[in-house]
């Protein structure tokens, strides 16, 4: 039986743009041993597809910038969601209703606002080595998920103490292999 995927469990996320290939690249990601995928939608519908279609990856959506689109993701079935910004009202919002939410940051004033809130979680976006060495210095509690990584630089961000997982962008189908090799070794 395949192994379902968490966000804690995948160090490695693959952002995915909406287009013709999505499909194609779900099924070529659903056979890796990636297994957790960032799509760059907040569309309920489709993602309730996605979770029907491909049920032991953990699917999440980038693009919350509402309430609305909050609750609407939840009820698709989605593992977690993120927002591309800091909104304290989807931070507080997430925490009473206990969503999977990862609230994007940009700035170490953002994420000590959301550590005010009593969140654990950040979405660093856009991510910054730089910046994720900061937090892990002055906010070693918070789990940090950096954003839009590239393939090159993904192995920087994961020696991090508190880097949980890298979302990469702009990656591809050779390179989620390689991914696969990689971990095979290591397991």
């Amino acid at each position: 039986m395949k192994k379902h995927h968490t966000m804690d469990t995948a160090s490695i996320m693959i952002s995915l743009a909406v287009n013709d290939d999505l499909f194609d690249h779900l099924t070529r990601i659903n056979e890796s041993m990636i297994g957790c995928v960032d799509l760059q939608s907040a569309d309920p519908v489709l993602l309730k597809q996605v979770v029907h279609d491909f049920p032991t990856l953990c699917i999440g959506s980038s693009l919350i910038t509402t309430v609305q689109q909050l609750e609407e993701c939840h009820r698709s079935g989605i593992n977690f969601m993120t927002s591309p910004g800091f909104l304290p009202h989807l931070v507080q919002t997430a925490s009473i209703y206990e969503i999977p939410y990862i609230p994007g940051i940009a700035t170490l004033s953002e994420a000590m606002q959301v550590s005010a809130l009593g969140h654990s979680r950040v979405r660093l976006c856009p991510s910054s080595l730089s910046l994720c060495h900061r937090l892990s210095l002055y906010l070693p509690h918070l789990r940090l998920y950096p954003s839009h990584v590239s393939w090159h630089d993904h192995h920087h961000y994961l020696a991090l103490p508190n880097v949980k997982t890298v979302s990469l962008v702009d990656s591809t189908p050779t390179e989620w292999m390689s991914v696969q090799r990689n971990m095979s070794v290591l397991a």
